[in-house]
């Protein structure tokens, strides 16, 4: 408080902020009781917390350059709220009684917070001014502050959904048509207690959570092909296709070849049948075709290439004959896409988009 004073921050004037803080937690925890209550009633309700928060130029930057505000916290007791409700009642009154009086709280509170002994708070704060995101130069970065759509809440849909949410995208729309089953939960980031739910409104929820202030999500519940007309696509900076589904590739073929409009880019992605490959066909924005023009020219490609560099390739994607395998899905499994453990498809799917990333960041530049 003595520091405080030398840059005329006087016990006073701290005290009567505490009070009026104190005065507006109160009103916050007990909205119902009267906002004017008088001296009397201050050892009637109960205290509301006071805590003091006081920026110090104490933290520096990487390479130099001017010193940053560093927050320091601690907890007063509880007695603060009445002391310094009083405080700012009696101290800042025009009347000469009041404000004698005042000088008294101001005297008798200032000895006391002298004898107290100091709880520190821990301060948890993100501000960009002294903080740097773990992933500013990564691909993901290119995700920060954009608009998202994520086709598909599955195996693979939902961790390119998180990976969305946690770098930063501004908005984010989930669109699957799927509930939760048992059987997906080996691979699928799901619950028991989420079975019965829909997909994406369970996944929007939770990614909600991750940083609520910077990212919005929504869920888009019901056909996906169906709910895709009732979008404005073209407000999206990117669109995710992770269904797997030749239906919807179809869909946003069509959509895309018929309308006059520059759509945003557009990711295919796939994952092989034993998820030991991934396939990202991309179509960037103003492109004439989508994912399923993309993955055609590049199965003719691949079957053309003298060489049989990508055999393994057309024998996980584009295969001449069908897979004589037999896989019987989980309960819950609409298709019998493909076999793999959580880790194999978490990993193929971080570096599918991450891989997917640095070319945005190429068309960027473009």
């Amino acid at each position: 408080m003595e520091s405080l004073a030398r840059d005329h921050i006087t016990p006073r004037l701290l005290l009567g902020l505490a009070g009026f803080v104190a005065g507006h937690n109160r009103i916050l925890l007990c909205p119902d009781t009267d906002a004017t209550a008088s001296t009397g009633d201050y050892e009637d309700a109960p205290a509301a917390p006071v805590h003091l928060l006081l920026g110090t130029p104490s933290r520096g930057i990487a390479g130099g350059g001017p010193r940053r505000t560093h927050l320091v916290s601690w907890h007063l007791p509880d007695f603060a709220d009445q002391v310094g409700r009083l405080a700012a009642d009696t101290a800042f009154s025009g009347h000469a009684y009041l404000a004698e009086l005042g000088d008294k709280v101001v005297r008798f509170g200032t000895d006391w917070l002298d004898r107290q002994n100091t709880r520190w708070m821990p301060v948890y704060e993100a501000r960009p001014e002294v903080t740097v995101r773990r992933d500013h130069s990564s691909p993901a970065a290119w995700l920060r502050g954009k608009r998202i759509l994520v086709l598909g809440a599955g195996a693979l849909g939902a961790p390119v959904a998180d990976m969305c949410a946690r770098a930063g995208a501004a908005h984010l729309t989930v669109a699957d048509h799927g509930l939760v089953h048992p059987g997906i939960l080996a691979r699928q980031p799901y619950t028991d207690a989420d079975i019965g739910f829909f997909k994406a409104r369970v996944l929007a929820d939770r990614l909600n959570r991750i940083d609520p202030h910077a990212t919005r999500v929504e869920a888009l519940v019901g056909n996906v092909t169906t709910r895709l007309s009732a979008l404005d696509l073209h407000t999206f900076d990117l669109i995710w296709d992770c269904t797997a589904n030749h239906i919807v590739r179809a869909h946003l073929e069509r959509t895309r070849r018929t309308d006059t409009a520059p759509w945003p880019h557009l990711a295919t992605l796939m994952i092989g049948h034993h998820a030991t490959r991934g396939i990202a066909a991309i179509s960037p924005r103003g492109a004439t075709g989508g994912g399923t023009d993309v993955l055609r020219r590049t199965a003719l490609a691949a079957h053309a290439d003298a060489t049989r560099a990508f055999d393994d390739l057309i024998d996980d994607f584009f295969p001449t004959t069908t897979p004589t395998e037999l896989f019987q899905p989980e309960p819950g499994c609409s298709d019998a896409t493909f076999t793999g453990s959580a880790a194999d498809v978490t990993a193929l799917a971080g570096y599918v988009v991450s891989a997917q990333l640095q070319v945005e960041h190429l068309l960027v530049g473009l």
